[in-house]
């Protein structure tokens, strides 16, 4: 029974995850009407950019998400809405296609110049070796809190 309840948390926190990259999706479709195949890729390079300032500069975690998600993918969203987006609007379905799929390999070859893609990387646990115990199983605060987020902008995106 323990070995269901743990996997049962990590499904639970991993399937949170592909939620709030699934809305992310959504998101983009219905505010702009193009589905943008970069989407994952845009991600690669906040993570990549989060670990680059908390674990190559040093900088706190708190600091570092604030960083990554008030001031970087702010910009790349507003870089990419006015180079592309905006040209993109009333093209057809294959172009949008083509251009987002353009802009996925342009991201993943920033990223494979910038962090060479053999060398592996480590982002610590938020609140690492703090967890709460459920019934027999320890859930830590890092799961805890990817769930909640998931809710949350689940909750937040349906108002």
């Amino acid at each position: 029974m323990t070995a269901f309840l743990s996997f049962t948390v990590v499904g639970i926190a991993t399937g949170a995850i592909y939620a709030l990259t699934a809305t992310g999706l959504v998101v983009t479709y219905q505010t702009s009407g193009i589905f943008n195949f970069a989407h994952g890729a845009i991600g690669m390079l906040a993570a990549f950019t989060y670990w680059e300032l908390t674990v190559q500069h040093g900088w706190p975690e708190w600091l570092g998400v604030l960083f990554v998600l008030g001031v970087f993918a702010p910009v790349l969203g507003v870089l990419i809405e006015r180079l592309v987006g905006r040209r993109l609007h009333g093209a057809s379905t294959t172009t949008t296609l083509m251009v987002t799929l353009g802009l996925l390999l342009f991201f993943i070859g920033i990223a494979s110049i910038r962090w060479s893609p053999a060398d592996p990387r480590i982002v610590p646990e938020f609140f690492a070796h703090h967890s709460v115990r459920i019934f027999s199983i320890n859930v830590t605060y890092h799961r805890i809190v990817m769930i909640v987020v998931a809710g949350l902008a689940a909750g937040f995106l349906r108002l």
